[in-house]
């Protein structure tokens, strides 16, 4: 409040200079009355204090000092209207020189002129205020009642009633500048509270509009998601929504191997490649302690190893856990210059939460597919993916003219090993076969349990003759193979096997099964242990 008043103290000069004209004019009345020298003295007076006032006024306005500095200025300025109080003061000594009363009623004037204009202009601070009126008023009042007589009461009475009034309006206006200043400070904090609210409002809005795009990427990730059929289909889509929620952040995704501990990264995003192509459980702080692990710097000390080089600013590390399961792991690296903040923080947990999920559910997905196509006893594929793959392979073969080959594998005497050794051996030699299968086969060739002890090959871009030569060294690995079972040693088995070539009249899945079958019936017939090539109208023993 203070700083306020002697703001307004220092504000326009114009009464500073009024003081300096009215001196000289005052001069001009009284040069026949006193001394020239003290007139000149006095006039001077005037001359040192109103300019050293001026020079205070503009320092005043060029510091534009705060708060802080407001005492001294306070006081330079009650100093300076009780300097120029006592020279106006000094025109009471026209009462001891003169009984003229055309001069009393010009001092009275004067005087009253002033401390009128002082009330308006010092009031702002009370003590300069007062500091002017007291030297100012007080040496005339006195001066008139050393004189005595009737007059003289009644003047100095009537200048004591004046300077009453004086007061009392310049304490009321005091208290008008108080409230002004009052109500203007609030002002200021009620507009700095309403910018303060408003920039809040627009950064809440901000905000919150950023969270509704960031929200409507994640439901149309999660839709994307819910639509893919494998996980590989999911990485790249993951991928792209990850830029786009993460804007200048690099980071990645990285898979547990269902096998080892180690992880593998199957998604990247952003400028930089952050995290290792491979790493193990043990690198990832996150990973060992299951929860999220956040590192503000590269100065801090513990740091992950899942690195190709060391960051240069901060990340996290996500863990994904479904039913106390660690899946994998998101991973968020930030340039040096940036801070990780709370809005990130929940960003990468909600986009973790809809990874993990979807993920888990196309895992378990693919599971019940497998489940689906693939004989739970020998690992190889079933009848009905038999049924869909098939067809499939043909129309393919004849639209790249490429060869097809189709292959009936029969285990001989199975019958009478079952019956020997028990179904619990048989069992063992039928999963052994598939897994040899599995193993022996191309990429693009196909196993299937055809039913019982048959099994079915389908064999692209393979010939009758080089279908004969590969099944042949199968057949006498198969023959070579040595089986156990419970700490007994199984005798050795064979396989009979008939082939079928696709060519004019054979360019179905059934007449191709057929035909295959047709082969396989006349090696058994021939003594088993041995291949047919399917011939129409015959069959050649290999």
């Amino acid at each position: 409040m203070r700083a306020e008043e002697v703001r307004l103290v220092y504000g326009s000069p114009i009464v500073l200079l009024l003081n300096l004209v009215n001196a000289a004019v005052a001069v001009s009345l009284l040069w026949t009355l006193f001394p020239a020298e003290a007139l000149l003295l006095w006039l001077a007076l005037f001359m040192a204090v109103v300019p050293a006032r001026l020079w205070l006024w503009r320092r005043f306005r060029q510091a534009k000092p705060g708060p802080e500095a407001m005492g001294r200025w306070a006081l330079a300025a009650t100093l300076g209207a009780a300097a120029t109080g006592m020279l106006w003061g000094a025109l009471g000594t026209v009462f001891f020189v003169t009984t003229e009363p055309i001069y009393y009623v010009f001092v009275v004037f004067v005087l009253g002129g002033m401390t009128a204009g002082s009330a308006l202009k010092d009031s702002a601070y009370l003590p300069s205020f007062y500091a002017f009126m007291a030297p100012a008023v007080g040496p005339t009042v006195l001066a008139l009642m050393a004189r005595g007589g009737f007059m003289f009461d009644e003047m100095g009475l009537m200048i004591v009633v004046f300077t009453i009034v004086l007061i009392l309006v310049g304490r009321g206006n005091n208290r008008w500048i108080q409230d002004s200043i009052r109500l203007r400070i609030d002002q200021t904090v009620l507009n700095a509270d309403l910018q303060r609210a408003t920039a809040q409002m627009a950064e809440n809005l901000e905000a919150l509009r950023r969270h509704q795009r960031d929200m409507s990427s994640i439901a149309k990730l999660s839709d994307f998601l819910q639509a893919c059929q494998r996980r590989d289909e999911a990485y790249p889509i993951i991928e792209t929504a990850a830029a786009r929620l993460f804007p200048g952040l690099s980071g990645a995704l990285a898979l547990l191997s269902p096998d080892t501990q180690d992880l593998e990264t199957v998604s990247r995003w952003g400028k930089d490649p952050t995290v290792s192509d491979s790493f193990h459980v043990d690198d990832c702080w996150a990973l060992r302690t299951g929860q999220v692990y956040e590192v503000a710097s590269a100065e801090t000390p513990a740091q992950c190893r899942h690195f190709p080089d060391p960051p240069e600013g901060g990340y996290l590390c996500l863990p994904l856990n479904v039913q106390g399961e660690t899946i994998g792991l998101l991973h968020l690296s930030v340039p040096p210059d940036r801070e990780i903040d709370e809005d990130t923080h929940r960003l990468m947990a909600t986009f973790g939460d809809v990874i993990k999920l979807s993920l888990s559910n196309l895992k378990l997905r693919e599971s019940l597919s497998e489940q689906a196509l693939r004989d739970p006893l020998t690992g190889v594929f079933n009848r009905r993916y038999l049924a869909e793959t098939l067809p499939r392979e043909i129309r393919r073969a004849r639209r790249d003219r490429t060869d097809l080959t189709v292959a009936m594998i029969d285990v001989d005497h199975f019958k009478a090993f079952n019956d020997t050794y028990g179904h619990g051996a048989g069992d063992l030699v039928l999963k052994e076969v598939g897994a040899f299968l599995n193993r022996s086969l191309r990429a693009g060739d196909i196993a299937c349990r055809y039913g019982g002890e048959e099994f079915l090959l389908v064999l692209a871009e393979c010939d009758a003759d080089e279908a004969h030569a590969r099944l042949a060294q199968l057949c006498t690995d198969i023959k070579l193979k040595a089986f156990a079972f419970r700490k007994q040693l199984l005798p050795n088995i064979t396989v009979s096997v008939g082939i079928a070539q696709m060519e004019d009249g054979l360019t179905a899945a059934e007449p191709l099964i057929t035909a295959a079958d047709q082969a396989l019936y006349k090696a058994k017939a021939d003594g088993r242990d041995r291949i047919e090539i399917f011939k129409p109208g015959k069959s050649a023993a290999a």
